[in-house]
């Protein structure tokens, strides 16, 4: 009895370390895979995104545009012809995780708080853009997480860009990387104010 006793520990104590070193590889290559999709989304924003890196009075809203809320989802989704369903479920089941929290100056060079802007334009009402100007620059920039298809050489990106009630512009963009560069190849919506 003792004997059996004993081989089931054995197997539960094995079985234990085993799922545990299970579990702690997966954190490991997660850590890796969100290592790498930093870098790539760091180098993907400062190439797309260049002429806004060198504008000074352009700012970036430090909340990234949640994807789940993009109207060009619906027509991303009805791509069959360039996506497989799987490709296309992917794209929804990251559109609903976060990784990126908020902004910092290593993916912008001038990056304001969601607070400020909503405090801004909450007590300011059409005069908030006068004050924004006057105060920060002329032109809040929004950006969605990147999300990568393909082992990076697919990106689906939603950036917007505002300068005014009645100023401003984005969409939701594809992105193919050909010869290490970024070029925009399909638009899934856009907007013009």
């Amino acid at each position: 009895m003792n004997k059996v006793l004993s081989l089931i520990l054995f197997i539960v104590s094995v079985s234990c370390k085993h799922s545990n070193e299970l579990e702690t590889k997966f954190k490991l290559d997660k850590s890796k895979e969100d290592a790498e999709y930093l870098i790539q989304t760091q180098k993907f924003i400062k190439q797309i995104k260049q002429n806004e890196f060198n504008d000074t009075s352009s700012f970036l809203a430090s909340t990234p545009t949640a994807f789940k809320t993009l109207d060009g989802l619906k027509e991303f989704r009805l791509d069959t012809a360039l996506f497989t369903k799987k490709e296309i479920d992917f794209v929804d089941a990251e559109g609903k995780k976060t990784i990126i929290k908020k902004w910092t100056v290593s993916f912008f060079p001038k990056v304001v708080t969601q607070d400020t802007i909503d405090a801004i334009f909450k007590t300011r009402g059409f005069l908030g853009w006068q004050y924004f100007h006057t105060h920060f620059g002329r032109r809040i920039t929004n950006f969605s997480e990147p999300i990568f298809l393909r082992n990076y050489t697919y990106c689906l990106f939603y950036y917007g860009s505002s300068c005014g009630s009645t100023c401003g512009g984005g969409g939701l963009f594809l992105y193919k990387k050909e010869d290490d560069k970024w070029i925009e190849v399909k638009t899934y919506s856009s907007w013009v104010s």
